[in-house]
């Protein structure tokens, strides 16, 4: 799933994490019901803090506070999924925020993801997720490459292919679109430019690798993405 919405995830390394918290702290005691500020606290929580059962308070008040702020709908589906697995948890509270607003593409694409995930491998219905999203925004780049990955999965590798190109013409840095792309060039024996993919991914994370153990762990599961039939 996505990280949380409207939060920078990572804090500038000169801002302190413990005075951001105290800001967050004092604001809330002013004004204890302000949903926009108990959604960013959560996501601060989660992403910071890694604190997952504050930050699923924090959304749970937001949510109490305003029944339709999307974000904090939209933060506590990703939490219910990416922590605790509660596929049907993450569902009704995506398929709330899209009640909120119809053309949110993101809680679109993670909807078809946990229908492929979760709902018996339910394919075709992650599919019409997907399209629903594209047909919103055509360019939206999470779900062209979750689009790509479903129809690898289901065999389709031209199409999947097709997805990828797209992608990476909306966003030519998108690191999962590029690990796929690597790996296909793999797949079909062209090692030499598959290694100057994987060498120039490396090279333009540098500074982030080197610096940023959080990144780290991202572009290592960015590396990790599935290919359908041309293994």
């Amino acid at each position: 799933m996505r990280d949380s919405i409207y939060f920078q995830r990572r804090v500038r390394r000169n801002t302190s994490a413990h005075s951001m918290e105290a800001s967050y702290k004092k604001a809330l005691a002013r004004d204890s019901r302000n949903a926009a500020l108990l959604c960013n606290y959560g996501a601060f929580l989660q992403d910071v803090r890694q604190d997952t059962a504050g930050a699923e308070k924090m959304f749970r008040n937001a949510i109490i506070a305003n029944p339709s702020h999307m974000e904090a709908v939209y933060n506590l589906g990703n939490l219910l999924w990416d922590v605790h697995r509660d596929a049907r948890g993450a569902r009704e509270q995506f398929e709330r925020a899209l009640a909120i607003n119809p053309s949110d593409v993101s809680s679109l694409c993670n909807l078809g993801q946990l229908m492929a995930l979760t709902d018996e491998g339910n394919l075709k219905g992650a599919e019409a997720y997907y399209q629903r999203a594209l047909a919103i925004d055509a360019a939206h780049v999470p779900t062209l490459f979750e689009y790509a990955c479903l129809r690898a999965r289901m065999g389709d590798d031209a199409k999947a292919q097709g997805l990828l190109e797209r992608a990476l013409m909306a966003d030519p840095q998108h690191l999962p679109s590029l690990a796929l792309r690597a790996n296909y060039l793999v797949a079909q024996g062209k090692h030499s430019e598959a290694e100057q993919l994987y060498s120039a991914l490396m090279r333009s994370q540098e500074n982030k690798l080197e610096s940023d153990p959080d990144f780290l762990c991202d572009f290592a599961q960015s590396m990790r993405v599935p290919l359908g039939n041309a293994l």
